[in-house]
């Protein structure tokens, strides 16, 4: 069970009934992103994530975006994108 969302830090808990048995932190995604050029840049928000599963495997991961910095009051313009998982 995923509960709560810090800085796109997920917690992940395992729980035994009422009993917490394992708790963990992972770095889920940052407003950081490498595009295909060798470009770095920050976009404003990415929200709404949604993971695509092929053969049973994450595959990508869709989102809502702008490229306003911290609000989308800030923005001049908003898209969905798609990013693949990167296999290891």
């Amino acid at each position: 069970m995923i509960v709560g969302q810090s800085d796109f830090i997920m917690t992940h808990l395992l729980w035994r009934g009422r009993v917490p048995l394992f708790m963990k932190r992972l770095l889920v995604y940052s407003l950081m992103l490498n595009w295909d050029d060798g470009v770095t840049s920050r976009v404003g928000q990415l929200e709404r994530p949604f993971i695509l599963f092929e053969n049973g495997e994450p595959a990508y991961m869709f989102f809502a975006t702008s490229d306003g910095i911290g609000s989308f009051k800030e923005m001049s313009a908003s898209w969905n994108m798609v990013i693949p998982f990167v296999k290891k």
